[in-house]
């Protein structure tokens, strides 16, 4: 539930500084309370307050960054359902899928056709931000030469999509560093994800059935896992 202006308030220093911008404390809760302005802006707020208030006021959706800084795309932290009851923060990541199990010079055709892809939807030019990588060659060692070679040519944020084994190679190799979204396949527990989320410090997708994905969801998080994108069945 969204915080009021005086659960705000309640948190900050009240000596009306006035280092906001604003004449009082309580006047910043208020701005605050409405959006219109961040807790970053009183830096007088002690690091106690600043964790207990922002955790209280996180939104239902956790921003999740997936990719190298430079570039990173975001997704979540929506705080609505429908659009039209305020607005979508993020949009939608459209992403090229590529096959590890295609011919070298296809994939580097593959990545000279990302660069150059683009289409128009209601008068909006949409291109695609990153790339999908399928494990379709079941090979660790294919999967993580072929992530090396996307890598290298064009940086961008990669969805890592395959068996734990094929994903863990690229994403503690030649992705290390990079932030790829994990998506894993087949039989994996909650423990092994957790592990590999870790290692490679990079966010973990959770695939399956409702009550799967909640049952996996919450172990993670359980285990400080908290970068996490739910893909339900």
């Amino acid at each position: 539930m969204a915080l009021t202006g005086l659960d705000i308030y309640k948190n900050l220093p009240k000596e009306n500084c006035k280092e906001c911008g604003l004449p009082t404390c309580l006047a910043f809760a208020m701005k605050v309370a409405s959006g219109q302005a961040g807790l970053d802006d009183c830096p007088r707020l002690s690091d106690e307050a600043r964790g207990a208030l922002g955790e209280a006021s996180a939104p239902p959706q956790r921003l999740v960054k997936i990719g190298p800084d430079a570039n990173a795309v975001e997704v979540g932290q929506e705080t609505v359902m429908y659009r039209h009851d305020e607005k979508f923060h993020n949009p939608t990541v459209v992403a090229l899928t590529i096959s590890d199990a295609g011919e070298t010079d296809a994939i580097r055709e593959a990545c000279q056709t990302f660069k150059g892809l683009e289409f128009t939807r209601v008068g909006q030019i949409i291109r695609p931000e990153m790339i999908a990588l399928m494990n379709d060659s079941d090979s660790p060692d294919t999967f993580k030469a072929v992530a090396e070679l996307i890598h290298g040519e064009l940086g961008v944020p990669m969805v890592l999509i395959g068996k734990i084994e094929s994903v863990s190679a690229a994403a503690t190799g030649p992705l290390a560093g990079a932030r790829p979204l994990l998506y894993c396949r087949g039989e994996v527990t909650a423990d092994q994800l957790a592990e590999l989320a870790d290692a490679a410090k990079a966010p973990v997708c959770v695939a399956g059935d409702l009550a799967s994905v909640a049952e996996t969801v919450e172990a993670l998080t359980a285990k400080g896992v908290k970068d996490i994108v739910i893909s339900p069945a």
